[in-house]
């Protein structure tokens, strides 16, 4: 079991919250114990798929489920087989590091709504306005751990969505956030923000590529099993917003 004392949440989310990840071997008393030695306004507690007991467990004491996250992974040392379409539609794309100004960009549309089925985002204790800091403060956050942010163009510099990449292990990236901007969202581009992420870890030598996204978003699922990438975990997420004193 890993518990995470997400301090950065009270600056992105107005409270004090604790992430609980529950591992596969873990067993029932060890997770009240943790329930019981760690409390928070909002508590996280993050669950492998299967775990019954534990997840009725949850719902009895308050916290409801709100999302199921899947862990995919894709294999870089393979092509990635595009459909005729999809190939014409990379070929009149392009990426690169973004630079303050297209942060500002991406900033702003993040403010319009761009993002809206996340766990935060569909949570009716918070606000809209939360959820917007959430992201940009994650995005503040990754880009002062050497992570990278890319913008996603057209070939008239237009830019349709945005990726970040970082490096998980020596040999493994991961597309940590990505989505397209708001007035882009229908046009079917989802497929070109995978496939330059997938370029970049290449460019960078990664044998290995993961892919990080939500049940409740249906367009990230369709795409990623689309590309083929290989299902490696899914986990339960549940919440519950509560008491602030903690005995530790």
């Amino acid at each position: 079991m890993k518990i995470v004392d997400a301090a950065w949440e009270k600056r992105n989310l107005g409270v004090s919250c604790y992430e609980i990840n529950v591992e596969k071997e873990d067993s029932f008393s060890l997770l009240t114990d943790a329930l019981e030695n760690y409390k928070a306004d909002y508590m996280v507690v993050k669950l492998p798929a299967g775990m019954v007991e534990h997840s009725f467990f949850l719902q009895d004491h308050g916290f409801y489920f709100i999302e199921t996250m899947t862990l995919c992974q894709y294999n870089l040392q393979r092509p990635m087989n595009l459909s005729s379409l999809q190939q014409r539609m990379v070929s009149d794309f392009t990426y690169q590091e973004m630079k303050e100004e297209d942060l500002q960009e991406l900033f702003e549309e993040i403010k319009k709504g761009m993002f809206h089925t996340d766990r935060v985002a569909l949570d009716p204790f918070f606000t809209s306005d939360q959820s917007t800091n959430r992201y940009i403060g994650w995005i503040k956050d990754e880009l002062q751990h050497q992570s990278s942010i890319y913008k996603v163009e057209n070939k008239k510099g237009q830019s349709v969505g945005f990726f970040g990449y970082k490096e998980v292990r020596k040999d493994t990236g991961c597309s940590f956030l990505g989505g397209l901007y708001t007035a882009k969202k229908n046009l079917g581009l989802g497929t070109n923000l995978h496939y330059y992420a997938w370029q970049e870890g290449k460019k960078r030598g990664h044998k290995r590529f993961d892919a990080l996204f939500s049940s409740n978003n249906r367009g990230a699922t369709v795409v990623s099993m689309s590309l083929g990438y290989m299902l490696e975990e899914q986990y339960y997420v549940f919440v519950k917003h509560g008491k602030t004193e903690t005995s530790n």
